[in-house]
């Protein structure tokens, strides 16, 4: 960059002349004086209250960027004020402080002569008549009712403003008043320290600016555009890339400059299918048994990848409301319940959790009960069918249910997630649905303390719904999930499934216990 001769053109309007005073001054608290800083520049374009200067011009490389002139006034509307001297000689094109683009303050780099005028640091002054020593500092009387006025014809010559962005600018002025001249030797006048009456920093109000550029010289301007271009570029390093240029589908690059533009071509989605069901079991070993689809309940998809919200806190029943709390659900993974029951969440492949919150009547506070099901890997183009359900019990009580599904002669077992222990007796019932003939044979082992009325129960299970229930009583407490295990039989074959239905206390039970 060619170094520009600074031009300071100072001018200080004065009420009468500036003469060094011994009595007292009227400084207030500040004293009076006021900081005013503009961007001298009338003919810049204005964008968002901001004016813009161009930094990098390829097309005339020769050229300096353009001039930033500031134009730094001081106002006095009070009356005279005693301050340090050379206060109106201080070099205030260097008391200029800029925030660049990266939120750091830049401030002045000496890269020309100043003829810069400092005030003589504090003197200690020996006072023989009071047989002591005072520290003081030289001082003048500036008259009251007077502007100083700075100009700097172009920052660019004290400040490295070397970055394209928004950058801000202020002036910020140190000064120290005293309410009288306190000694005067020869020609020089002085005031204790101790007696200031004020000392403290003037500070203008700050202006905005852009410094824009074009790096990559494409002809479009960064961050903000010039009139006479109208739009502005989103990358400066590389030509290629600016607004008008094709967009590459599939490059990751925004090579037009427009969000709006697709770069990469639509990825096909996967679909989960969500069934609400609602299964209501009656008296007995071998009860009657119906289901309802659940109306209204809204269901969320969860991301179930290994860094996910869902696997930091882990995937059983007993996180399934926490899941619903604090994490947060996939882009379309939210979906209400229609009138069959089911929903359809259509999202993009990946590894998904599904829950829903079922309130049984709204009425009663948190009696809600959250229902999960782990979806696995979902492809695209592809459809996967999961149940949320949960299981009426004779007594009225609500429990989630979760199911072991077999394929072929269709078989769900639904069984509940855990039960829920309100007093001394509880049921267990088991749920059977299928399209083929099946013989389903159940065992269940309660933990220590617990009785079941049966060691196991059988059903027929052809083409319809079929239960069996179990009562267990609790004469020992040892609270440990109970063991399950089906035994199949199907078209001459026998398979095993063991599960586990979890128990949880209900607090009045807990107070009891």
């Amino acid at each position: 960059m060619k170094k520009t001769c600074l031009i300071l053109a100072m001018g200080l309007l004065l009420a009468g002349n500036l003469t060094a005073g011994s009595g007292p001054a009227l400084a207030g608290t500040p004293p009076g004086i006021t900081v005013g800083l503009a961007m001298a520049n009338p003919n810049r374009q204005w964008t968002d209250n901001r004016r813009i200067f161009v930094l990098d011009d390829p097309t005339t490389p020769l050229e300096d960027p353009d001039p930033i002139n500031i134009v730094l006034t001081l106002t006095n509307e009070g009356g005279e004020v005693i301050t340090s001297q050379g206060f109106g000689a201080k070099p205030f094109h260097l008391l200029l402080t800029f925030m660049g683009p990266d939120g750091g303050f830049i401030t002045a780099t000496e890269l020309g002569s100043t003829g810069q005028i400092e005030p003589p640091p504090p003197q200690v002054l020996p006072v023989p008549v009071l047989d002591q020593s005072l520290q003081v500092e030289p001082v003048e009387t500036l008259p009251g009712q007077w502007v100083l006025s700075t100009t700097i014809p172009n920052a660019h010559v004290y400040y490295i403003l070397g970055k394209t962005g928004v950058y801000s600018v202020k002036a910020t002025i140190a000064m120290r008043t005293y309410p009288a001249v306190d000694y005067s030797f020869g020609m020089v006048n002085y005031a204790v320290l101790d007696n200031s009456d004020w000392q403290g920093v003037l500070e203008s109000a700050s202006e905005e600016f852009y410094l824009v550029g074009d790096e990559d010289g494409d002809g479009y301007y960064y961050p903000e555009a010039l009139e006479s271009i109208g739009l502005s570029d989103c990358d400066d390093h590389n030509p290629l890339i600016h607004p008008g240029a094709p967009e590459i589908i599939g490059n990751g690059l925004d090579d037009d400059c427009d969000p709006l533009t697709a770069d990469l071509l639509p990825t096909p989605k996967g679909t989960v299918l969500v069934r609400a069901v609602k299964h209501t079991v009656g008296t007995g070993s071998h009860p009657g048994s119906t289901k309802e689809p659940i109306v209204g309940m809204p269901v969320k998809l969860f991301d179930k990848s290994p860094t996910s919200c869902v696997s930091q806190l882990g995937v059983s029943w007993q996180n399934y409301q926490n899941i619903w709390t604090y994490c947060a659900a996939v882009p379309s993974g939210y979906a209400t319940t229609q009138g069959d029951g089911s929903a359809a969440l259509i999202v993009a492949p990946g590894n998904y959790l599904v829950v829903g919150r079922y309130d049984p009547d709204g009425t009663v506070p948190n009696d809600e009960l959250f229902i999960g099901v782990s979806v696995g890997d979902l492809a695209a183009d592809q459809t996967v069918d999961k149940y949320l359900q949960v299981i009426v019990k004779a007594d009225g009580k609500k429990v989630p249910a979760k199911y072991t599904q077999k394929t072929g002669s269709e078989l769900l077992i639904i069984e509940p997630e855990y039960i829920e222990w309100t007093g001394t007796q509880e049921l267990y019932p088991f749920v059977f649905e299928s399209l083929g003939d099946w013989t389903v044979t159940t065992a269940v082992t309660p933990p220590e303390g617990f009785e079941a009325d049966y060691d196991s129960l059988s059903t027929e299970v052809d083409s319809s719904i079929r239960s069996v229930q179990f009562t267990v009583t609790d004469v020992g407490s040892k609270w440990v999930d109970t063991l399950v295990e089906h035994t199949l039989r199907h078209k001459g074959k026998t398979e095993v499934v063991r599960s586990r239905i979890g128990v949880k206390k209900h607090r009045k039970k807990k107070e009891r216990d």
